[in-house]
């Protein structure tokens, strides 16, 4: 999960300070590590502000629990006062294969009326809109290990000061 969270530190973050939901306003940009182990979701304000990070086996209580993520994304949202609406920019990735080719061929078995073999992700899971994110006007695809590098560069140390960032 963390190196999504340092990802979007890297673009957009100017303070370590969270916001409380009751002060979101504007878009957000959500970042989604999905369909391998500890699949999880980050939720970054329109003023760079990390508002939530969360692993999906927080919500289904099994032990680096992977997979879709509709139901994390949702509860991301709705824990930080926003809706599928409110998401200007998705950043994901799958340590295993692209993003979008999987999903693409997940759809076109619901298309058919195929099911996922028993150690992949439900067809039902991965079509959730809330998992697609379809309708996010820009989403990017990150390298899993660009991911830990970014992680790498931008992880706070003792030395770091506050007053030095803008």
């Amino acid at each position: 999960m963390w190196p999504l969270v340092f990802l979007f530190f890297f673009f957009f973050w100017r303070s370590r300070n969270s916001l409380s939901a009751s002060a979101l306003k504007g878009p957000v940009v959500v970042g989604i590590n999905k369909y391998s182990h500890n699949a999880c979701v980050c939720v970054v304000d329109a003023t760079g502000r990390l508002v939530f990070a969360g692993e999906k086996e927080r919500l289904s209580r099994v032990k680096n629990d992977g997979g879709a993520v509709g139901d994390l994304v949702r509860h991301a949202l709705a824990s930080c006062g926003a809706d599928l609406g409110d998401v200007a920019a998705v950043a994901q990735q799958n340590h295993h294969a692209g993003v979008r080719e999987e999903e693409e061929a997940y759809e076109a078995c619901a298309r058919v009326g195929l099911d996922a073999p028993a150690n992949r992700p439900a067809v039902a899971d991965v079509v959730d809109p809330a998992n697609l994110l379809r309708d996010v006007p820009r989403v990017l695809e990150v390298s899993h290990h660009l991911a830990h590098a970014y992680g790498a560069l931008m992880t706070p140390t003792a030395d770091d000061d506050d007053d030095d960032r803008e």
